[in-house]
């Protein structure tokens, strides 16, 4: 029987800040600790590590004076329900100076439903954003950045700031380090208190991807790294604890199950690996953050039966599995119901791209979570002002 998948609405991973300043030497060192904190919303950094790839390169940085953002602070304030995050326009003045375009939220339907647009891409036309969980009652001054893959998201940092602390770090790390860059970057990152002494992380013992991990916060890349560098000098058990703490951090992301997945497979652990990439494949698939047909390779499964599974599921049926362990009753509300059907008619998207797309998804998206009593989440889907109350 597959895991339950954990609902958009209940997710609480991010939204809760951290009360510690980036980089303080006082920071927790331990990993797992740090992890934990961070799932139970306790005041210490967060951080997430990349792997398989090499160090990755921040592009170059040419310009300082921080942009305005009049739009998008007031549609996050309106319809998002949600406060402006702190870094938000060091961020984009930071993606603006690296060539990016910044996007007018609100005006492009054909981008992911849950998405506030910050700036897209020149060179793949992605878009960089904010992530609003249908879950999130408001307020929030923590909100996901993340990045556009087709139809999935990639999360880049759990807020702006620790954004801004990780790209600090990777230019220092870079070879050779460019000098005007991390100057620029030391300067966005210091108008948010955020302080770094030039390399540190290489001289760390865990190496740059446990310092970010210890001293700015989780993020999956770096644990990624992490898990690749153990790896890759035979430390097998190494390497899988850290796909685990990854898991930990991130319950609401396919990614980390996915990952962990082929790092299985990878290892001759079969098996394991298919039980892995089917739990992944349980999650909201927009959050897999790895091609579909890989891990349905790996799990065994063809598309049509996970389209043929979602698509009972977005009709708001439950699995043969599900009525047997439920005794053949139906136990959930009506709007339960529909907060279930919201969540698969979205997953419809990545697994049937020919036939659904988010500009498409986003009435029937909004008519269910209209129905689900969820009223900003639906005017916000369909692009409407929030109704006041």
């Amino acid at each position: 029987m597959g895991c339950l998948r954990r609902p958009l609405e209940s997710d609480e991973t991010f939204g809760r800040g951290s009360t510690a300043p980036l980089f303080d030497s006082a920071a927790e060192t331990n990993i797992e600790t740090a992890a934990a904190r961070e799932m139970r919303g306790v005041g210490a950094p967060l951080l997430w590590l990349s792997a398989h790839l090499p160090p990755p390169r921040a592009p170059h940085v040419l310009s300082l004076e921080l942009v305005a953002l009049p739009e998008h602070e007031r549609f996050l304030e309106q319809s998002a329900l949600s406060v402006p995050p702190a870094g938000l326009r060091e961020v984009c003045t930071l993606l603006a100076a690296r060539g990016h375009t910044l996007v007018l939220p609100g005006a492009d339907a054909s981008i992911h439903p849950l998405l506030v647009p910050l700036a897209r891409s020149p060179t793949d036309s992605e878009v960089v954003g904010l992530l609003r969980w249908p879950g999130a009652s408001g307020g929030g001054t923590q909100l996901p950045l993340v990045r556009t893959a087709g139809a999935q998201l990639e999360l880049l940092a759990s807020c702006a700031e620790h954004y801004l602390a990780r790209q600090l770090v990777l230019a220092d790390e870079a070879e050779p380090a460019d000098p005007d860059e991390l100057g620029v970057l030391e300067a966005l990152a210091a108008s948010r208190g955020i302080r770094y002494e030039r390399g540190a992380a290489a001289r760390s013992p865990g190496g740059v991807p446990g310092y970010v991990i210890t001293r700015v916060g989780p993020f999956i890349q770096e644990y990624e790294r992490l898990a690749a560098g153990h790896l890759a000098k035979g430390a097998e058990q190494a390497g899988l604890v850290a796909c685990e703490r990854s898991q930990q951090c991130f319950g609401a992301w396919g990614r980390p199950l996915a990952f962990h997945a082929q790092v299985l497979y990878d290892l001759g652990r079969r098996e394991e690996a298919r039980d892995m990439a089917r739990q992944a494949l349980e999650m909201p698939l927009w959050t897999l953050g790895t091609p579909l047909d890989q891990v349905l390779a790996i799990a065994e499964r063809t598309i049509d039966e996970l389209v043929d599974r979602v698509q009972l599921k977005a009709d708001g049926k439950l699995t043969m599995e599900q009525l047997r362990a439920n005794n053949g009753m139906e136990e959930r509300s009506p709007q339960q119901i529909c907060k279930d059907r919201a969540t698969y008619v979205m997953d419809l998207v990545v697994a049937a791209p020919e036939t659904h797309d988010w500009t498409s998804t986003r009435p029937k998206l909004a008519s269910l979570y209209k129905e689900a009593e969820m009223g900003a989440v639906a005017s916000f889907i369909s692009l409407e002002p929030t109704p006041k109350k």
